[in-house]
């Protein structure tokens, strides 16, 4: 690890209090530098970070009641920025004094003020509303705070792998993705994952972040821990520089594997398809899957995404167990009543998986 800043060094000391474990090598550099990670901090008198409370900026599609509420004459999806609450932090040894209308609660109040405007939206602010995903717990607090309140619930899908895929087209495939491959087809597919991103919008009524060329980088291959995969129509040329041809994408997803007990899963992170596409990229996806020896594939995500893939599983012939998680989706308590059950995320767009 390279020589780290005095504020990296405080941060990490906090985490590693707060969590009893230490960050990730790149965890500092991906939140705080690419992500443009937004924080306030308490410390004492020797210079001690005894709390953190930071919020990522975040770029949504959705309606034009989605930022501010009441009803809209809109025909397309606008889009706008809101801050995703994370590393919230307190010393151990400080919990008690940051309890209810305490210190920390000044601390988060102050954010949110300054950032978006506690108790009420301030509609010449640059983020419309915030969100996050705490534990039960800490949201039961937030909300006798008035602080936050529940936006969704959360679900765990899952089911066993597949190796032989039955419904997709005869000549689709699927290949990993790098970086060079986004950075060399950056126009077309920013302008590609838009249109899917709308037409998510439009039919289903809800709002989802910005899932630009850019973002896929720098979430998930900017360490090893993830794999993005493309899946297209049309055998590819075998000369080509890149094995995947960016006009022929019908869609992409994001994958980690990890150990539970004596087993494998692979869990999905995040995927985004052509509106025909999403049974097919599924099938793909449980198939990709087996082949890395998976047993089992996982994807955490809200409301609408999780009874959304059920129903296009059930089309490529994949059965998806759902049950809830002991968390949520939470938001400000003053932001729009209507994106309640009404925001689109998975595991990807936590920050902690």
């Amino acid at each position: 690890m390279t020589s780290l800043s005095q504020h990296e060094r405080k941060l990490r000391s906090l985490f590693r209090a707060s969590f009893g474990l230490d960050a990730a090598q790149d965890w500092y550099a991906w939140k705080y530098d690419r992500m443009k990670g937004r924080y306030r901090e308490i410390f004492d008198q020797q210079g001690n970070m005894l709390a953190h409370y930071a919020g990522f900026p975040r770029r949504i599609v959705g309606w034009e009641h989605h930022q501010h509420g009441g009803p809209t004459d809109a025909s397309s999806p606008c889009e706008f920025e809101v801050l995703q609450i994370g590393d919230v932090m307190v010393s151990p040894k400080y919990r008690g004094v940051f309890g209810r209308r305490g210190t920390f609660f000044d601390l988060a109040y102050e954010f949110i003020e300054s950032e978006v405007g506690a108790y009420r939206a301030k509609p010449f602010r640059r983020f419309k509303w915030i969100y996050g995903f705490p534990n039960d717990r800490h949201l039961r607090i937030g909300e006798h705070l008035k602080l936050y309140r529940c936006a969704g619930s959360m679900f765990e899908l899952s089911c066993v792998t597949q190796k032989e895929a039955t419904n997709h087209l005869p000549d689709s495939i699927c290949v990993p993705l790098d970086g060079a491959w986004f950075d060399h087809n950056c126009e077309f597919f920013d302008q590609w994952s838009l249109s899917q991103t709308e037409a998510l919008v439009k039919s289903e009524g809800i709002c989802l972040g910005r899932r630009h060329a850019a973002w896929w980088k720098h979430r998930f291959l900017s360490t090893d821990t993830y794999k993005v995969y493309g899946c297209s129509r049309g055998i590819q040329v075998e000369e080509a520089r890149f094995p995947l041809k960016a006009s022929m994408l019908q869609g992409l997803f994001a994958l980690r594997l990890h150990q539970s007990g004596d087993v494998l899963v692979a869990e999905l992170l995040d995927m985004l398809c052509e509106p025909q596409a999403w049974p097919i990229v599924f099938e793909m996806i449980c198939k990709t899957a087996s082949g890395l020896d998976a047993a089992r594939l996982i994807a955490w995500a809200t409301k609408p995404v999780a009874f959304f893939l059920k129903h296009r599983a059930s089309e490529a012939g994949v059965d998806l167990a759902l049950d809830p998680l002991p968390f949520s989706i939470a938001s400000g308590c003053w932001s729009s009543p209507w994106i309640a059950e009404q925001i689109w995320a998975m595991g990807g767009d936590t920050d902690f998986r």
